[in-house]
């Protein structure tokens, strides 16, 4: 008995399907996101405030933390004290150079102390995100005495390695 080469056929388009949908599955889960990140530092005092008259003030403030590029995540903690009087107001300002003042970018939460402590964690735009890694950030801290900042300080990124 002679057979035709079409019982066959449906062994071969299945074998075809198969050969497709494994074609099309790839392991790509050995590609991983590279996580940059960035350590941020910044020292405050009055010194580095620009108004006129000068600020006269022993406070301090450090800032630290980190940036992660690859979620856009900013982690920090300032610690500040020696301030006039109650902290009114912490925030980031920028664009600027550690030479020009600038507008609000994000109200920092903090504590009505003259000194203490706060530990945050927000989420940046692309443009912040490009002031801040293009050192053109600043962080300042606000009492009654001096509305305009009593203390501030420049944000200083450095990616790791």
């Amino acid at each position: 008995m002679k057979k035709s080469a079409f019982h066959l056929l449906p062994f071969l388009f299945g074998g075809l399907l198969v050969s497709f949908i494994t074609m099309g599955c790839s392991d790509d889960d050995d590609e991983t996101v590279k996580q940059v990140t960035y350590d941020l530092s910044g020292q405050a005092s009055a010194a580095n405030e620009i108004r006129t008259p000068p600020v006269v003030s022993s406070a301090t403030a450090t800032i630290s933390g980190t940036y992660n590029e690859s979620t856009n995540v900013l982690q920090y903690k300032i610690d500040w004290s020696g301030l006039t009087g109650n902290a009114t107001a912490m925030h980031f300002h920028g664009p600027a150079t550690p030479q020009q003042n600038a507008s609000v970018m994000i109200a920092i939460p903090g504590s009505n102390t003259p000194s203490g402590s706060i530990s945050e964690s927000i989420t940046l735009h692309d443009t912040v995100e490009a002031h801040l890694l293009g050192g053109k950030v600043y962080y300042n801290l606000h009492t009654q005495a001096y509305p305009g900042g009593e203390i501030r300080g420049n944000i200083v990124t450095t990616k790791r390695q």
